[in-house]
């Protein structure tokens, strides 16, 4: 049985950001597209949320499959190409090749 990824936690995250952000929500997901079988969509359209920002540890999983995911679809999607990473460097910029024919890549510095 895997676990439930259609709950909204709070309190429970990581203590550095709990520090900074006590109130945050927390999303738990289980597959590689944070938007799949989570809260998140749920969560972005109450807050209003048209833009998203996308970062991760896995350019080729997490990061790829969130940003072209059917959900990420009604977001203007930007990759934070300095804010990504994976195991090698040249999985990583084969990810962001791939991804560029998609979505934008920019920057954090140029984010904003």
């Amino acid at each position: 049985m895997r676990p439930s990824s259609k709950r909204v936690l709070r309190g429970g995250g990581h203590p550095r950001i709990l520090e900074v952000a006590p109130d945050a929500t927390i999303v738990t997901k289980a597959f590689a597209d944070g938007l799949f079988d989570t809260t998140l969509e749920e969560t972005l359209t109450g807050l209003g949320v048209t833009e998203l920002l996308v970062c991760g540890m896995m350019t080729q999983n997490c990061v790829t499959h969130t940003a072209i995911s059917r959900s990420a679809e009604k977001y203007r999607i930007s990759i934070l190409v300095d804010c990504c990473t994976t195991v090698d460097e040249m999985i990583h910029k084969i990810a962001l090749n791939a991804l560029s024919l998609r979505v934008r890549l920019v920057p954090f510095a140029e984010a904003f």
